[in-house]
């Protein structure tokens, strides 16, 4: 996502920040926006359709093919064209969220590498632990970041994406036992294709949301490491 003011095209690791505060600021506006567009419920509910669409209209092009008469082949193509038509978002949107889960990454990223940066007039609701290791509330800070990179995760959002991911990864799965059993040809082969395709698709998003779960659970682990240094750092301090 590139923010006003951030070089077109450059991600958050290779712009040149003035500023901790600028790279905060920026980071603190754009994370929110993949989040939102990353875990979506109408996103995913209208990918989730889209995927059904791909099935039903599979199926009814083999059953279509199965009977001989009339305008059946006609109703088959149409079945058909319908369920590769209804596969194209649905594959543009696993590659958008493929490089949204990078430019997350790349955001994190860019917050450590920042740290070196001048500070800037940073607003207190921005800092991180190591922001405030010198600041009489850095217990408070601390337990805020603590809190926010233990709950993200298993937040409500992310876990609804692994409902229809498992529906899918079963009906997949079905599908493709089904188109191995004794169908007619056309059924089965239409059976094979869309389970396959759903079981595909399924694991893909699965996967995806499983990687940034376990991301953010290695922040939370990296963070508390960080904190626990920081405290240490503060203990040495003020002995001294």
């Amino acid at each position: 996502m590139t923010l006003p003011g951030m070089t077109p095209g450059a991600g958050p690791t290779e712009h040149l920040w003035q500023s901790r505060a600028e790279l905060l600021a920026a980071r603190a506006e754009a994370v929110p926006e993949i989040e939102r567009q990353l875990l979506s419920p109408w996103r995913l509910l209208g990918r989730s359709a889209l995927a059904l669409v791909t099935v039903l209209a599979a199926g009814m092009g083999g059953m279509a093919l199965q009977d001989r008469g009339g305008s059946d082949p006609v109703v088959a193509v149409v079945c058909f064209l319908v369920a590769v038509a209804a596969t194209v978002p649905v594959i543009r949107a696993a590659r958008r969220n493929r490089a949204l889960f990078a430019e997350l990454a790349g955001w994190e990223e860019a917050e450590r590498q920042g740290r070196w940066l001048p500070t800037g007039a940073l607003r207190p609701e921005l800092r991180m632990p190591v922001d405030a290791r010198n600041d009489a509330d850095f217990d408070q800070v601390a337990i805020v970041a603590t809190v926010a990179a233990y709950t993200r995760p298993w937040g409500v959002r992310l876990l609804l994406r692994a409902v229809p991911a498992g529906l899918g990864v079963a009906l997949g799965l079905a599908l493709v036992l089904g188109g191995t059993s004794e169908l007619p040809q056309p059924v089965a082969v239409a059976s094979l294709l869309s389970g396959g395709y759903l079981l595909l698709s399924s694991l893909v998003v699965a996967g995806a949301a499983t990687r940034h779960a376990y991301r953010m659970t290695r922040r939370y682990s990296d963070l508390a490491t960080e904190i626990d240094a920081l405290d240490l750092e503060r203990s040495r301090g003020a002995r001294t």
